[in-house]
């Protein structure tokens, strides 16, 4: 199967120029096992809305149709990288 990585962001959310690029990276690392989908929340209001998006940048991994994990604002690299592992992992073991 393959993980969903979703980055909420907006523009003027300087944090969010900071690790959208280091997801980026780790994203094309997976070779297809993950996937990144990143949404503007001031572009795409209810979906933030429905998701309860109340701080940026915001991360959520999703495995099956369904949200395994999240992290807000910037981690540390090391911790970035386990957070897309751990979502390859999940679906890798889901069997989708």
């Amino acid at each position: 199967g393959t993980a969903l990585i979703f980055d909420f962001y907006a523009d003027w959310c300087g944090p969010c120029k900071v690790l959208t690029p280091k997801i980026e990276a780790l994203v094309r690392q997976t070779n297809g096992a993950a996937a990144l989908v990143k949404i503007n929340v001031d572009a795409h209001p209810a979906i933030s809305d429905q998701l309860r998006i109340q701080s940026l940048p915001t991360v959520m991994a999703m495995v099956q149709g369904r949200f395994v994990d999240t992290f807000k604002g910037v981690i540390p690299d090391d911790q970035l990288a386990a957070f897309v592992d751990k979502a390859v992992a999940a679906a890798a073991g889901s069997g989708a």
